[in-house]
């Protein structure tokens, strides 16, 4: 199955060239969200808003949905990323990947 949707805004955020992806990835069967828009929308907002990054796209694995996540630095846009996705009240399975390695949205440092 291919993406369900994909989106490269060109928002503001490109303060640095050196950006890093990190992926949130959503479990499937704990995914009870009517409609992606819901998450992504405020999530990519916060994000914007707070200078450390923007969703760039998103789609559907095996294991799940995930978006991508544009950021100059991964330490910095960590804590907003938990902030807002507990905010949201996602499940607690999701995850944060990063080249660094995997986080859960609501473990602490």
């Amino acid at each position: 199955m291919g993406p369900f949707y994909t989106t490269n805004k060109g928002l503001p955020f490109t303060p640095g060239m050196g950006q890093t992806t990190l992926r949130i990835v959503f479990s499937s069967a704990d995914w009870q969200v009517a409609s992606s828009v819901d998450i992504e929308e405020p999530l990519d907002a916060a994000l914007i808003t707070a200078g450390v990054g923007e969703i760039t796209s998103g789609g559907v694995g095996p294991d799940g949905v995930f978006f991508n996540v544009e950021v100059d630095d991964p330490a910095t846009a960590l804590p907003v990323l938990q902030r807002e996705l507990q905010r949201l009240d996602v499940p607690k399975s999701t995850l944060i990947e990063s080249p660094d390695g995997t986080c859960g949205v609501y473990e602490t440092s």
